[in-house]
């Protein structure tokens, strides 16, 4: 064993640079390992941070026009925590020292808008006042491209007509830290930003008083989001709850059952009848015996056959894409 601690040794001493550089090597690669492991830690952990305290949603749906009473729906579906409801809208932009075509996103806030899901932050000046002229906040890649800043102006087509906007504030908001204009792959800040104005402008220029376009939600821990927008997606389509349109069907089979028993029982009695009438002959005669206990047992035996038929009919319908269907139909 000493013998081959004094070759090791001897190797080692002959070969000290080869052994240096592989080391160095290694060392290399041990620490870009520890610098980008940690690193995407230290990525993910912030994202996480910074989603739950500006309250980002989950799940997102864009609508054409909706009342305000879906709201109370929508918040009613199982594994939703929290909904907050929005008007959103392309606008164009006329830029004056823009050749090619701008444009825009309008997000509609409320009176709280630090508070709300997906909050607005502010980088420069202050919140819009939903009372008097149209004040705004814009995104702040946009107001950097531009060189805009609190107390200038911007103009943009609503409602088919050119209007004044004072921005009062450059904010960022989790929802849109990478702006991309619809129908393109890649941002452009010149050609695109957001822009966040009350509400109570923005329902009167596009003809949305108690109704909204949009929404987003929190969910709650352990929640699939594909059954959340399913759900949606149903009252969307059809205005009812998966569960609602269970008590839909499950009520018509109730009603058809109890419709059913106090006309099928006179009817068997009366076949039972015409059958022991039909069989009396000359010298004999068939006696009629309908009990109370054969129309207790047609009447339970009804109704179990309805029961079984409701659950199944339920368990098809778990299973059932009703969106689908709708489509198909179509």
């Amino acid at each position: 064993m000493r013998a081959l601690n004094r070759i090791l040794l001897r190797d080692a001493a002959r070969m000290w640079q080869q052994g240096l550089a592989i080391s160095a090597l290694l060392a290399c690669g041990i620490a870009i390992f520890v610098m980008s492991t940690s690193t995407m830690r230290s990525l993910e952990l912030n994202r996480q941070r910074y989603y739950r305290d500006y309250r980002f949603g989950d799940v997102f749906v864009q609508m054409v026009r909706a009342p305000n009473h879906l709201a109370v729906r929508l918040a009613e579906i199982p594994g939703v925590e929290r909904i907050q409801t929005r008007i959103v809208r392309e606008v164009l932009l006329d830029m004056p020292k823009m050749i090619e075509p701008a444009s825009c996103r309008l997000v509609s806030v409320d009176d709280q808008p630090a508070l709300a899901l997906n909050g607005l932050h502010l980088r420069r000046g202050r919140f819009p006042n939903s009372i008097g002229r149209t004040e705004v906040v814009i995104s702040e890649l946009f107001a950097d491209a531009h060189g805009l800043n609190p107390g200038d102006e911007l103009h943009c087509i609503m409602g088919g007509r050119r209007q004044k906007l004072m921005i009062v504030g450059v904010g960022l908001s989790p929802e849109y830290v990478y702006a991309v204009q619809p129908g393109l792959l890649l941002t452009d800040n010149r050609r695109f930003g957001i822009v966040w104005m009350p509400r109570p402008q923005m329902a009167a220029a596009f003809n949305m008083e108690g109704a909204f376009n949009n929404v987003s939600m929190i969910l709650r821990p352990n929640v699939s989001v594909d059954e959340v927008l399913m759900d949606v997606d149903r009252l969307r389509v059809m205005g009812f709850s998966r569960r609602e349109v269970s008590v839909v069907l499950v009520g018509e089979l109730a009603i058809i059952t109890l419709l059913a028993i106090p006309i099928g029982l006179p009817i068997g009695y009366g076949l039972s009848y015409l059958t022991t009438l039909a069989l009396d002959t000359d010298t004999h005669r068939f006696p009629l015996v309908v009990s109370p206990a054969t129309f207790a047992y047609a009447t339970v035996v009804i109704l179990l056959s309805a029961a079984f038929s409701s659950l199944y009919t339920l368990r098809l319908l778990d299973k059932l894409d009703l969106i689908s269907v709708l489509k198909v139909k179509e």
